[in-house]
């Protein structure tokens, strides 16, 4: 790989460590490498990671938003919202509010670093999150969880993407 830092060009190989792919998507979501930078008779390890947060492939980059139907839970219920191309193309952003019986305040569970594609009315979405950013203490990103399971979805619009 070749690369500019400090307007200084260099190369090194770097040696690919945790690979997170979505077979639905067809894409990888993330990854990070180690390698090392000899410089001036020096050699340093480095690492990088690399996060994908969206991409062009969809044919609408349109912002949308969708409220599911309550979904019924042996406890309560639960009610989900997705956005589409919230913060970039490809970008999804799913939030999931769990409401318990007797407890009047919900559980809300958030992932904003989805991706989704679009395939005339079927959509695919990935909300597994990065394990680096999982480790994160900056508040916006240690809010983040993992969907339980439920990481990757399917979807079907009707009425011509109205619902």
């Amino acid at each position: 790989m070749t690369y500019v830092l400090a307007g200084q060009t260099y190369q090194t190989e770097f040696n690919l460590r945790n690979v997170q792919s979505t077979p639905g998507l067809r894409m990888i979501r993330f990854f990070d490498a180690e390698g090392e930078l000899t410089e001036n008779g020096s050699t340093s390890s480095i690492e990088m990671y690399c996060q994908a947060i969206g991409h062009n492939g969809n044919t609408t980059s349109n912002h949308r938003r969708f409220v599911c139907l309550s979904q019924d839970t042996p406890t309560g219920y639960e009610e989900n919202v997705f956005e589409f191309n919230a913060y970039a193309p490809g970008n999804a952003f799913r939030q999931r509010d769990s409401y318990t019986d007797g407890v009047s305040a919900p559980s809300i569970e958030r992932s904003e670093v989805g991706m989704y594609r679009q395939s005339g009315n079927d959509i695919t979405m990935d909300f597994n999150v990065n394990p680096i950013l999982l480790q994160s203490s900056v508040p916006i990103i240690a809010d983040l969880k993992d969907f339980s399971g439920s990481n990757e979805l399917n979807a079907h619009l009707v009425q011509n993407g109205s619902q």
